[in-house]
């Protein structure tokens, strides 16, 4: 669940849709490898909480929220 989250917060997809009503979920792997190629660390579950720690602290201390 805390993988799935980091993803999320990095634009990580952890499903996709093929057609309309059929869910494909990514694997785990390909889930730590996508992270690790935009320099997120999410190998194991300490990784992932330190990650997940690091992006708080930082959207604490921005100034004004991320855009799209």
């Amino acid at each position: 669940m805390a993988r799935a989250r980091l993803a999320e917060l990095h634009g990580v997809a952890t499903s996709y849709e093929p057609s309309p009503g059929r869910r494909v979920r990514v694997s785990e792997d390909t889930i730590v490898e996508v992270l690790a190629a935009l320099g997120v660390d999410a190998s194991t579950p300490r990784s992932v909480r330190a990650a997940l720690d690091d992006h708080a602290l930082a959207e604490r201390g921005r100034l004004l929220p991320a855009t799209v």
